[in-house]
């Protein structure tokens, strides 16, 4: 009866604990506001490679972005195309202070930074590296969460989306 039980208890936090991990998050959930709430958003891209056997990096920026410029209902949509899963590393019971990527040969990277008041209590950073990790740091919270996005194109698509209509730093 005692072994019955613990397998039983095994069992549950298994699959509780794969449902945690592929239960996917909404945006809003993720930056830990209401999208309705952000008041300005600041982006860039920085894409690089080689091509023509000669390496190179560029990087596009959108800058102080609020709910009436252009652009800022682009790249919310942009965001929000994709759910967010959690990664195991937000288990931890100390705060993850860096990501390592699996990916050595990264060549596209964008960061977002959104904002819904004055202080920094009021912000959150998203950097997504590669098309399979997503790190937010949110104002409200020490440390990182890793999460891994539903829709695997929508770095792609922001990347686009900068370069058509950022400023090329």
């Amino acid at each position: 009866m005692k072994k019955r039980v613990t397998v039983i208890v095994a069992a549950a936090l298994i699959i509780g604990l794969l449902v945690w991990r592929f239960w996917s998050h909404p945006l809003s959930s993720v930056i830990c506001v209401e999208k309705s709430s952000v008041t300005s958003i600041a982006c860039s891209v920085s894409v690089g490679g080689v091509e023509y056997g000669m390496p190179y990096s560029n990087s596009y920026t959108l800058s102080e972005l609020s709910p009436q410029d252009d652009g800022f209902e682009e790249i919310m949509e942009i965001l929000d195309s994709s759910n967010y899963r959690q990664d195991f590393r937000n288990l931890l019971p100390w705060s993850i202070n860096s990501v390592g990527s699996d990916d050595a040969n990264n060549v596209l990277v964008a960061n977002a930074v959104f904002v819904w008041g004055s202080g920094e209590s009021e912000s959150c950073f998203m950097s997504m590296h590669s098309e399979s990790m997503i790190v937010v740091s949110s104002g409200t919270e020490s440390g990182l969460k890793v999460y891994h996005p539903t829709n695997r194109e929508m770095l792609d698509t922001l990347a686009e989306y900068l370069q058509t209509h950022g400023n090329k730093a």
